[in-house]
C-alpha cells in the first residue's frame, strides 16, 4: 500500500554544487558559474564555466579537492581577460597551475590560523611516542591518538604545510605509464616528435613530477611498447635507437613541467608599496595585492615556460623535438634486405578462404600476445636459443592404407569403370589417380600445447607423404643439449616411438633450431605452436629455461616471416589444414 502520494524528497548532496552563484560580482550582475568536468584540456564552452579536468588519476582525496579549488581560483584570477595567439589547451594548463598555487596559499593561511606548525608538531610527537611504545606504524598510531577533527588538520599540514608550494597532483604511476603508451602509439601514426612532446605535456603537466621516480616509465617497458609498434623488418639496433630518442623526449617533458612548477611555486602573490612614515622618520613597505597586469604577466610567463620559450634550456628542448626524426623513419634497407623481406606470410592456395581467415586471425592474436608482449613475461632476462639434439629418423611403420586411399578419387565419368558397385548409389564408377601433397610440419610438443599422442598420429595419417617432426625442451641441459627434435613421418614412413619420446619433457628452449630445420624442408611449412618461445640461460653456466632476450625473440619473428613459416595452434584447425593439404590434383 502506498504510504504517500508525493514523491520522496531527495536529501541534499554535500560537496561542490554544480552552479556557484555570487562567486564573482561585476557591477550589479550576479554571475552563475557552472562546474564542467572534461576528459581533455578544454576550451571553455561558456565564459562562466569552471572547467575541472578528469584525466588526472589520483587516489588522494585532498588532491581531487584541490583540483576543483584550482579551477575556481583560475576563474577568479582571469575573469574578463582575453588572450590572443595562444594555444588554448596550454593556456588552460597554465591557468590551472596558477590557480593551484592560490588554492594552496589559502589553505596554508587557514592552517596557520588553526595553530600551524605548533599544533602539528604536538600531534606529531604524540604519534611518534605511541608508535614507539606500541611498536606500530605511524599510520596506525594516527588512528589511535588523533581525533577525527584533528586528523584532517594533521593530514592537510603533512601535504601542504611547511615551506614551499607543492604544485600539482601526486602522480599515479600506472596512469602515467598508460598515458605514455597511448602517446607512443600515436607517435608511430603521425611520426612527429613535436606532437608527441606536446601530447605528453598536456597529459602530464598537472602532475607533480618532482615527486615521482627519475624515469616516468621503466625503460624495459618502453622497449616493449616500441617493439610492438615497429615492423618486423626494422633491425634491432634501429629499434633501440627509437627507444633512446623517445626516452629523451619523455625526459624533456618532465624537465619542462618541473621548470614551470618551480617558477609558479616561487613567484610572489603580493606586491609592495613604499610610503614615507613621518612618525618614524623613514620609508616603510606595505604589502598589497597584485594588479591585473601583474597577474596577467605571471600567467604569460607560465605559458612561456610550458611552450619552451622562457629559458635557454626550454628553447634547447624545443629545437631537439622539432628537428629530430625517429631513426626508424630514416632507416632504408639495403638491396639484399629488400629481397629478403616479404610483405608477410602467404598461405597455400589449397586452403579454403574460410579456414585461411581463421588461421590468420588466430595467428595474429597469438603473435600480439606473445611476440609483441614478449611472451610473459614483461622482462628481459637475456636468455639465448637452446641447442637441439636431432635424433635419427628410424621408421617402424608404413602408412600404406593412407597413401592408397589418398591416391583414389571417384568420378561419374571416365573410360574404364573400376567401382561397378557404386552404379546404384552415386554412379561414381570411374576412378582417377592423384598425387599426395608434400609440405612440412614442425610440432611444438611442450606442455603448453597439450597435444596427445593420438592427435599427432591423426595428423600424420592425414599427411602421410609429408615431412613431419616434433620438438621438446628439457628445462635444463642434458649432455650439453637443451632439447631434442624427432622426425615423426616422412613420405609414407612413420616412427611411432618418436611420438612417445616427445611426451617425456614439457618445455620449449629450442624453438629457433627446430624452425631452422623446418626452413630446410619444402613448402608449405606449418609450425604447430602457440608461439610462446623460450630460451635458456647463458651466464654463470646455467642452462635452465629463461625468458629470451628481446633481440633473440625478434630474430625468431624475422626468421618465421622470411621463410614463410605459418604458425597454427589449435589442434582441430591443424587437422582441418592437414585434410585440405593432403591431396592435390
Amino acid at each position: 500500500m502506498m504510504n504517500s502520494l508525493f514523491k520522496v524528497r531527495k536529501a541534499k548532496v554535500s560537496g561542490l554544487p554544480v552552479s556557484l552563484p555570487n562567486m564573482s560580482l561585476f557591477g550589479n550582475d550576479v554571475r552563475q558559474h557552472k562546474v564542467v568536468y572534461t576528459d581533455t584540456p578544454h576550451i571553455y564552452e561558456d565564459k562562466n564555466d569552471i572547467n575541472i579536468p578528469t584525466w588526472l588519476t589520483t587516489s588522494n582525496e585532498m588532491d581531487r579537492q584541490f583540483v576543483v579549488q584550482a579551477g575556481i581560483f583560475a576563474k577568479i584570477l582571469y575573469r574578463g581577460m582575453k588572450f590572443l595567439r595562444k594555444n588554448p589547451e596550454i593556456l588552460y594548463i597554465a591557468q590551472m597551475l596558477n590557480g593551484y598555487k592560490y588554492a594552496i596559499i589559502r589553505v596554508k593561511n587557514t592552517l596557520e590560523k588553526m595553530g600551524g606548525y605548533t599544533r602539528y608538531n604536538k600531534l606529531k610527537n604524540k604519534v611518534e611516542k605511541y608508535a614507539m611504545d606500541y611498536d606500530c606504524s605511524d599510520e596506525e598510531a594516527e588512528d589511535k591518538v588523533i581525533g577525527r577533527n584533528e586528523l584532517y588538520f594533521y593530514n592537510l599540514w603533512k601535504q601542504f604545510g611547511g615551506w614551499g608550494n607543492k604544485i600539482g597532483v601526486y602522480p599515479d604511476t600506472t596512469d602515467v605509464e598508460l598515458k605514455i603508451y597511448r602517446a607512443v602509439r600515436e607517435l608511430y601514426q603521425h611520426k612527429s616528435l613535436e606532437k608527441f612532446y606536446f601530447k605528453l605535456l598536456k597529459d602530464l603537466a598537472l602532475y607533480n613530477l618532482s615527486l615521482g621516480r627519475y624515469d616516468l616509465i621503466d625503460k624495459s617497458k618502453l622497449e616493449n611498447i616500441v617493439r610492438s609498434l615497429l615492423s618486423y623488418d626494422i633491425p634491432v639496433d634501429v629499434a633501440d635507437d627509437d627507444v633512446r630518442y623517445i626516452h629523451n623526449v619523455i625526459g624533456k617533458v618532465k624537465d619542462t613541467v618541473q621548470e614551470t612548477m618551480r617558477y609558479v611555486s616561487r613567484y610572489s602573490t603580493y606586491d609592495y608599496k613604499y610610503r614615507y612614515d613621518s612618525e618614524v622618520g623613514h620609508t616603510r613597505s606595505f604589502q598589497v595585492k597584485l594588479s591585473s597586469k601583474q597577474i596577467r604577466y605571471r600567467l604569460n610567463r607560465t605559458y612561456k615556460f610550458l611552450m619552451g620559450t622562457a629559458s635557454w634550456w626550454g628553447e634547447r628542448n624545443m629545437r631537439y623535438v622539432r628537428t629530430t626524426v625517429l631513426p626508424s623513419e630514416e632507416y632504408k634497407p639495403t638491396e639484399k634486405e629488400v629481397e629478403l623481406n616479404p610483405d608477410g606470410l602467404v598461405l597455400p592456395p589449397q586452403i579454403s578462404d574460410e579456414l585461411a581467415d581463421k588461421i590468420m586471425q588466430d595467428a595474429d592474436r597469438k603473435h600480439e600476445r606473445n611476440f609483441r608482449h614478449f611472451v610473459d613475461h614483461n622482462s628481459n632476462e637475456g636468455g639465448v636459443h637452446g641447442i637441439a639434439k636431432l635424433n635419427r629418423f628410424s621408421p617402424n611403420k608404413k602408412i600404406h592404407k593412407a597413401i592408397r586411399e589418398l591416391r583414389k578419387r571417384n568420378h561419374d565419368s571416365g573410360v574404364v569403370p573400376k567401382n561397378m558397385h557404386r552404379l546404384t548409389t552415386d554412379r561414381k564408377v570411374f576412378q582417377s589417380r592423384k598425387t599426395v601433397a608434400g609440405g612440412s610440419m614442425m610440432i611444438d610438443c611442450s606442455g603448453s600445447m597439450g597435444f596427445s599422442s593420438e592427435d599427432i598420429e591423426e595428423v600424420v595419417n592425414l599427411l602421410p607423404a609429408s615431412w613431419i617432426a616434433g620438438y621438446v625442451g628439457y628445462g635444463y641441459d642434458i649432455d650439453n643439449y637443451d632439447g631434442e627434435v624427432h622426425i615423426i613421418a616422412d613420405n609414407g614412413n612413420m616412427d611411432t616411438d618418436a611420438i612417445d619420446k616427445l611426451t617425456h619433457y614439457g618445455n620449449n628452449s629450442i624453438d629457433f633450431e627446430a624452425l631452422k630445420l623446418l626452413a630446410e624442408k619444402p613448402e608449405p611449412r606449418i609450425w604447430v605452436s602457440d608461439q610462446q618461445v623460450i630460451g635458456v640461460g647463458s651466464s654463470g653456466g646455467s642452462r635452465r629455461t629463461k625468458t629470451l632476450a628481446k633481440d633473440k625473440l625478434k630474430e625468431i619473428e624475422r626468421f618465421v616471416l622470411l621463410n614463410n613459416i605459418i604458425p597454427i595452434e589449435d589442434i582441430e584447425m591443424v587437422k582441418q589444414v592437414a585434410k585440405e593439404l593432403s591431396v592435390k590434383r
